[in-house]
């Protein structure tokens, strides 16, 4: 005859089942990065542009774009859903350009904060080497802080690709300038 299996509780199973997930999602990661380094990442895309990436200070990766014909450094940032910009490049930008404001957008901020932002639209965006993305909407911050490339503008050249070894960006639908 079988012997029964001991069973938990639904209190226990709804407990355990947190722990479980991280150590699968561990166990997973673990896994990716261990084939990631056996074996070089080769894509089957056709990329088209590659444009180098800096090491930020924090760890993050930074480049540098071009908007409204105005230079500035953008961080590579794929958890912002739009190009924003700071106070200082949006003056620089506007002294060069007429450009309209397009509409307010509440955008929650890293630290959680909603702030209200005024979202302007520019008629290209060029970043690296010459990858111009096109028109491209941007929002500006209120304070100070870093330009940030943000999907919006990354979803216009996709697919794309980030590398680790070496820090860049492979780039899919550019318009070369």
């Amino acid at each position: 005859m079988p012997q029964a299996r001991p069973q938990l509780s639904a209190k226990k199973a709804s407990r355990l089942q947190p722990i479980f997930r991280s150590v699968a999602m561990v166990w997973a990661l673990m896994w990716a990065v261990s084939i990631q380094a056996e074996t070089p990442y080769q894509s089957s895309l056709p990329l088209d542009l590659l444009v180098p990436l800096d090491h930020s200070g924090t760890g993050s990766f930074v480049l540098q774009g071009e908007m409204g014909g105005v230079k500035g450094e953008f961080l590579l940032d794929t958890g912002a859903s739009m190009v924003t910009i700071n106070q200082e490049l949006f003056r620089e930008i506007r002294k060069l350009n007429d450009i309209e404001k397009v509409r307010t957008v509440g955008a929650r901020l890293a630290s959680g904060k909603i702030e209200l932002m005024d979202v302007y639209r520019s008629e290209n965006f060029i970043i690296g080497s010459g990858c111009d993305l096109g028109a491209v909407e941007f929002a500006v911050g209120k304070r100070g802080g870093r330009n940030l490339l943000g999907m919006n503008a990354l979803q216009q050249a996709a697919p794309f690709t980030i590398s680790m070894t070496p820090p860049q960006l492979s780039l899919s639908h550019c318009v070369l300038r």
